[in-house]
């Protein structure tokens, strides 16, 4: 009797870790790309030592060493809803999608046919000074916008008003693309959750 109990309590003591984890992390897809967003960094970071009147030319699909076929671009306040819709699966990264301050966050999310394979979040326009891979940009372009590995092609450049602050933009695209089905006029960017 106690062996069968010690089994029965032993198993309801590895399913309340297991179930403790899951909540804890639970559908957390994947750690965020550290490799690759030093590497987005030192491509954009190549602007710092050219005349103001220079821009540059990122193309990401250079910029990646994995397979992808969607790159999905935030910026500024985001709640996990507005995200999972915009991509299409459910992101629930938590601290990292609730951007609420005065410096908005660029998130650049990477998918292969259908699944999230790699991300990149740059706190508070690239974060703060002490954090590795510091950048401070700012991304031009439609939140929760769409691009494919021949479109997504960035120019960076610097203005004068603000030399260190370097800027991202889509000069190509007329129009915003987001993917099919998906309005995001029709769905709130905002977590109120968070706002007082």
């Amino acid at each position: 009797m106690r062996g069968c109990l010690s089994l029965f309590f032993g198993a309801i003591g590895v399913l309340t870790i297991v179930l403790l984890f899951i909540s804890v992390f639970g559908g957390v897809q994947i750690p965020e790309d550290k490799a690759l967003r030093k590497t987005i960094t030192k491509s954009i970071g190549v602007i710092k030592n050219k005349p103001l009147s220079d821009s540059l030319t990122i193309d990401m699909v250079r910029l990646t060493t994995f397979q992808w076929d969607t790159l999905y671009v935030f910026s500024g306040d985001n709640s996990e809803d507005f995200i999972s819709q915009a991509i299409g699966v459910s992101w629930n990264k938590g601290e990292t999608s609730g951007w609420y301050d005065a410096n908005p966050d660029n998130l650049f999310i990477f998918k292969h046919k259908g699944k999230i394979v790699s991300y990149v979040w740059y706190e508070g326009f690239g974060g703060e000074p002490t954090e590795p891979d510091f950048i401070h940009f700012q991304m031009h372009l439609s939140n929760a916008e769409l691009f494919t590995p021949t479109t997504a092609r960035f120019n960076i450049f610097r203005e004068k008003r603000d030399p260190n602050f370097i800027q991202l933009i889509d000069s190509k695209r007329k129009n915003s693309i987001y993917r099919p089905g998906f309005n995001p006029q029709n769905v709130s960017r905002i977590d109120w959750r968070y706002h007082g």
